[in-house]
C-alpha cells in the first residue's frame, strides 16, 4: 500500500482547512477519531479533542488540544505507545474565504466550544468537536462517517 504524502496538499499562499480521520485506539478500532488541520498561509496547526484533560500538547483547554500530534499522523494503535500508528484518511478540504471563516471559528473554540470540560466515549468527544465545526458550514457537504460515535451529541 502506498502512503499518501498529505504535506503536498499544503499551499503556503492559501487559507486551507483539512478534516482527517483514523481508526480510534485499541480496543475501540471499530470507531474513528477525527481532527482538523489548519493552514494559515503556511502556518500549520492541528485541532482535536483528546480523551484526557489538559493532554501534553502545545496548548490545551480542557479536552481541546492544539498540536497534540503531527498534523497528518493517525492515532496510536495502542494508547500511550508511540508506534505503530493507524494511517490517516482525508475526509474533506476547504480553501479560500470559507476556510478563512472556519479558521476563525476553530481558533476561537477555546472560548466558544461548549464541551471543553466534558468527555465521554459516546459524546461529547472528538467527533462532537469536528461535527460542531463542520455543521457551522453545512454548505460544504462534509460529513463524518457512521462510526463517528458522538458526532450528533447535543
Amino acid at each position: 500500500m502506498h502512503k499518501v504524502n498529505y504535506q503536498n496538499l499544503i499551499d503556503p499562499n492559501k487559507f486551507q482547512v483539512f478534516v482527517f480521520k483514523s481508526k480510534a485506539n485499541f480496543p475501540f478500532i471499530f470507531a474513528i477519531h477525527p481532527w482538523i488541520v489548519v493552514n494559515k498561509k503556511g502556518e500549520i496547526s492541528r485541532w482535536e479533542v483528546a480523551h484526557s484533560k489538559n493532554f501534553k500538547s502545545e496548548k490545551s483547554w480542557g479536552y481541546l488540544c492544539k498540536n497534540l500530534f503531527p498534523p497528518f499522523q493517525g492515532l496510536n494503535i495502542f494508547p500511550f505507545i508511540d508506534k505503530p500508528v493507524f494511517e490517516s484518511t482525508l475526509i474533506g478540504t476547504i480553501e479560500g474565504d470559507k476556510a478563512s471563516e472556519m479558521i476563525v471559528l476553530i481558533e476561537n473554540a477555546p472560548n466558544s466550544y461548549p464541551y471543553l470540560s466534558r468527555y465521554n466515549l459516546w459524546g461529547p468527544n472528538s467527533n462532537t468537536f469536528v461535527n460542531y465545526v463542520i455543521n457551522k458550514f453545512s454548505e460544504l457537504n462534509i460529513k463524518l462517517p457512521w462510526n463517528a460515535f458522538g458526532k450528533n451529541y447535543e
